[in-house]
């Protein structure tokens, strides 16, 4: 990966520098990572360069059996620092807890199961559905699509929430999915029959929440399905007394328009024009009217995306009326910096990709990480840093590292990059004043 910071951003680093130093040289920077994983044991080598010179090798490994974090520097000195990483969180990251967490996810045979079986306990209930044609319009964009209009009483819609409630209290799948996942979560719990026992004891109290609720024969439940001519479900509506929830996408083959309006104040609305599989749209995320974020994409590969896979650009805005608020409000010298937004320009899969990635201030741009590529594949032998160890427990420990300080190879490394030949010299001298003592 690639790291380029523009005008703006180096005086911005020189001005709080004092204004004097010389930073063009950090208008490049090159970043090469490889990360092995086996069990619980990982090693990270990661390469630094300026200019497309290597300057710098960051060597680590972590085990979390031991919790403990080896970290050199190969350019600087031949000594590991080794860490106690038991609270750092960093034992999360390890491989045997990603394991863990895969394999406490439930598989997909048992997710299409699960679903399957509750899905099709709600459509048993279901009666009297009503079919018709409708030309429905969004913005500028007509369908033509098919209604499937279905009218549940409410006490019917109760029966139905609770035989789905009194079959999960005894379904071996959902136990088991709650058990792994507590144990994962809290080792101290490796059964995970704490939680199980709570879960039960919610579902026994919604049980009794919506028993205690009486219905009259007037209260119904209104559900609305649109289908397409590919017998596509497009769009639901959920009418159940003044609360509505409801999505819809027209899509005419040229133009496409999503409305959606989901629970507590909740609204997403899409809008954007397709060529073939590519689709170039705007996005919006709003709560109670008021504009959250805004997604754009450009030539962003919808077939692809359905595989799994990501090809185009992604731009995503931040809250601009919130930011419009700040300006107008206390916070008016701050607002130019909350406008920040990013665009991730890819092409690629969980396996494989490249990728541009650029930050932007309102219009102007700030930095970009570009030509970054990555893969994932089967690990390489996992190693640990070689050299003297030295445990990180205080000033003492830092000194011992001082001591066996030796800059020369990061000089030598220097002398090719853009870095001012004055700032190299005076690492040289600091590694000749180290050497004498």
């Amino acid at each position: 990966m690639q790291l380029t910071l523009n005008d703006g951003v180096k005086d911005s680093i020189r001005q709080s520098l004092g204004g004097q130093l010389d930073v063009d040289w950090l208008g490049q920077t090159d970043f090469d990572m490889t990360v092995n994983v086996k069990g619980g044991k990982s090693s990270t080598d990661l390469l630094f360069g300026i200019g497309g010179q290597h300057v710098l090798t960051l060597a680590s490994s972590f085990d979390s059996e031991t919790n403990s974090l080896l970290l050199a520097l190969r350019e600087i000195t031949d000594d590991v620092l080794k860490f106690n990483a038991e609270n750092s969180g960093l034992s999360a990251l390890s491989g045997n807890k990603k394991q863990e967490a895969a394999n406490a996810l439930p598989d997909a045979a048992t997710v299409t199961k699960l679903l399957t079986k509750y899905h099709g306990m709600i459509l048993e209930g279901i009666e009297n559905i009503e079919k018709s044609s409708e030309d429905m319009t969004l913005d500028d964009v007509t369908q033509t699509v098919t209604v499937l209009t279905c009218t549940v009483p409410q006490a019917k819609a109760k029966e139905i929430e609770l035989a789905i409630l009194n079959d999960m209290k005894t379904d071996s799948d959902v136990r088991s999915i709650i058990e792994n996942l507590q144990a994962l979560l809290d080792e101290s719990e490796p059964d995970g029959s704490v939680a199980y026992d709570r879960f039960l004891e919610k579902i026994d109290a919604r049980i009794a929440e919506i028993e205690a609720i009486e219905y009259g024969e007037d209260a119904v439940v209104m559900l609305y399905d649109y289908v397409n001519s590919k017998d596509e479900i497009v769009g639901r509506r959920i009418e159940q007394g003044d609360k509505v929830t409801s999505y819809l996408t027209l899509d005419d083959g040229k133009a496409f328009v999503t409305k959606a309006d989901l629970s507590d104040g909740i609204s997403v609305s899409e809008s954007g024009t397709k060529k073939g599989d590519l689709v170039t749209s705007d996005r919006y995320i709003s709560e109670n009217g008021t504009t959250v974020s805004k997604i754009s994409f450009t030539d962003f590969d919808s077939k692809a995306a359905k595989k799994g896979q990501l090809s185009g650009k992604i731009r995503i805005y931040p809250n601009s009326e919130g930011i419009d608020a700040a300006a107008s409000g206390t916070l008016g010298d701050l607002a130019e910096l909350l406008n920040i937004a990013c665009e991730l320009d890819i092409k690629g899969d969980w396996t494989a990709g490249e990728f541009n990635l650029t930050v932007f201030n309102g219009d102007a741009e700030l930095f970009s990480m570009k030509n970054a590529s990555y893969a994932i594949s089967a690990a390489g032998e996992v190693t640990e840093p070689a050299g003297k160890q030295i445990t990180v427990d205080g000033l003492d420990s830092l000194e011992e590292l001082t001591a066996d300080l030796h800059l020369d190879p990061l000089v030598e490394n220097l002398r090719g990059t853009p870095v001012p030949t004055e700032y190299v010299d005076a690492i040289a001298e600091l590694s000749d004043q180290l050497k004498a003592q």
